[in-house]
């Protein structure tokens, strides 16, 4: 091996090395904020004229439908190009507040057994967030096709029905230590995930704010609107800013 070839491997190993032991600190050290993300998403993005939209989803255009994994892999295939990473909007902000701000984040959530769920696993990992609590299940993770045009984004979403966090697995100590419990509004999906997440949350000491699904999904069976929130997870956002970065 040459000097090039030795000075990179040299590289390599130490920038291995660097992630292995900040991520023996992260799971060291409580997290400040835990993340509820009841299914594991992996998100395929893609800017499209809105004449090569209305090509690929006819005229439904904007908003979030489910597909079957058929449907979203032959669109797929029709697009030909796209950027994958993990997404989700509280996987998002677990990722964000913990590569941009250096805030002790972790992640409950279910992931497939599969190549996606690893890329979703591998990308929370190197944002420093601890994933301690991202458990593996048997199936697929999620994945969602998010076409842009004009300003608006048309989803479409694929989910395993058997992927998820299952709400008598939520326990306080999930949230042991946190000051902040942040919850996905898609947990209204899942029986009574969200108020067991927000009373365990509360039971460790944690304050919980809600994420909400995008504005034109359809509330859950049972519930008229996305107005039915518990009262602990009206949280402000700009108040866990405040008190977490005075």
């Amino acid at each position: 091996m040459d000097n090039a070839g030795g000075a990179e491997l040299a590289s390599a190993e130490l920038a291995s090395a660097e992630l292995a032991s900040a991520e023996l600190a992260a799971a060291a050290a409580p997290p400040d904020v835990v993340v509820l993300q009841s299914t594991a998403i992996v998100d395929h993005i893609c800017s499209v004229s809105a004449e090569r939209l209305a090509e690929l989803v006819g005229g439904e255009v904007g908003g979030s439908r489910r597909v079957d994994l058929q449907e979203l892999t032959a669109t797929l295939c029709r697009l030909g190009e796209f950027t994958s990473k993990a997404g989700g909007s509280a996987a998002n902000t677990a990722r964000g507040l913990a590569s941009g701000f250096g805030v002790r984040a972790a992640l409950v959530a279910a992931r497939g057994a599969d190549e996606w769920g690893a890329l979703f696993a591998g990308s929370m990992r190197r944002a420093g967030v601890d994933t301690q609590h991202l458990v593996v299940q048997p199936g697929a993770t999620g994945r969602s096709l998010i076409l842009t045009s004009s300003g608006g984004r048309t989803m479409r979403t694929c989910m395993a029905a058997d992927v998820y966090v299952r709400p008598d697995s939520i326990t306080p100590a999930h949230f042991a230590g946190a000051r902040w419990a942040v919850l996905s509004g898609y947990s209204f999906y899942r029986g009574d995930q969200l108020e067991r997440a927000a009373a365990a949350a509360r039971a460790a000491g944690a304050r919980s704010r809600l994420t909400s699904p995008p504005s034109r999904s359809s509330p859950p069976s049972g519930r008229k609107s996305w107005r039915c929130w518990t009262p602990e997870c009206l949280t402000s956002c700009l108040e866990m800013r405040r008190r977490h970065w005075r």
